[in-house]
């Protein structure tokens, strides 16, 4: 805990639980890798089958060829969507509750001693009720993760449908076709990377959020952590320059987290400023710290 002057008390920074972002992280992979064997074998099945035919030969062979590997793809598509519809609320309810537990046991840690400084000056805390602000927070996350992990199936498939489909079109050998399945996977497999990264960040940052609030705070700190692959400029600039790094917000007055755009051409569409928390837009690894505002023997 760190004191700045008489009236502000900081609790510690609280962050994701790296071991939960790994366990949702592996479990999303394994489903990936999962489809994307069992579509190689698919795939590469028929495709041997018609390799002959696939080479420079008349079009009603290789429309033979296509619709075969379409309905292959298809039947597939349908049974590994119906996979991953079954499995997705499992898996995210796991990764709700987990992240919920975690979220509640380290925000509790943090602002205990910062509340127990604050009794001792004389000040006290009324505790707000949210249960249903947080109930409402554990559902948004659960269906946006829920539909986050039934969306993977379909944008594999579409890409190796292409991949598929251009490689019959060209006439290209099995060894070819198994080389675009390995990048369809791949770029799945980075997808499912990114939900876990950026929905372990987002889902904590919200429920711990919700928790501080719980008990009784009304501001946070805001704290970059230099993590991302492409850090936003006004996240990352210290308070005093302009940004939002080490500034003090309310939660009820939350800062705004991405200016207005204005595009430079008449076709662009502008949009508005958006305000919010650390973690709300997409890959952002900002945290928060809470803090206590004593003013007049009350906390602000």
């Amino acid at each position: 805990m760190k004191k700045q002057g008489k009236n502000i008390v900081y609790g510690k920074a609280v962050r994701p639980n790296a071991g939960i972002r790994a366990w949702y992280r592996a479990v999303l992979r394994a489903l990936v890798d999962d489809m994307a064997e069992k579509t190689k074998k698919r795939i590469l099945r028929v495709y041997r089958k018609y390799q002959k035919q696939i080479l420079p030969r008349p079009a009603a062979m290789d429309a033979n060829i296509s619709s075969r590997a379409e309905a292959e793809l298809r039947e597939l598509q349908n049974q590994i969507e119906d996979e991953f519809r079954k499995k997705a609320r499992k898996i995210a309810e796991q990764f709700i509750t987990r992240t919920q537990k975690y979220a509640s046991s380290t925000t509790k840690d943090s602002v205990k001693g910062m509340l127990n400084d604050a009794a001792w000056a004389g000040f006290t805390v009324k505790k707000a009720s949210i249960s249903e602000s947080m109930a409402a927070v554990l559902k948004a996350s659960l269906y946006e993760n829920v539909a986050l992990i039934k969306d993977l199936p379909e944008k594999y498939f579409n890409a190796v449908a292409g991949a598929v489909y251009r490689n019959i079109a060209s006439g290209e050998s099995s060894t070819a076709i198994e080389k675009a399945l390995f990048y369809c996977g791949r770029i799945a497999q980075r997808r499912a990377e990114l939900i876990a990264r950026d929905q372990s960040q987002k889902a904590f940052e919200a429920l711990s959020r919700e928790h501080m609030k719980a008990a009784g705070i009304t501001h946070f700190e805001w704290v970059a952590t230099g993590g991302g692959l492409y850090p936003r400029e006004l996240h990352h600039t210290h308070v005093s320059h302009g940004g939002l790094n080490h500034g003090i917000y309310s939660f009820d007055n939350p800062p705004i987290i991405q200016e207005a755009y204005i595009p430079k051409t008449p076709r662009g569409t502008a949009r508005g400023p958006i305000r919010g928390f650390p973690g709300d837009l997409p890959y952002c690894q900002c945290i928060k710290r809470p803090v206590l505002i004593m003013d007049n023997n009350k906390v602000l």
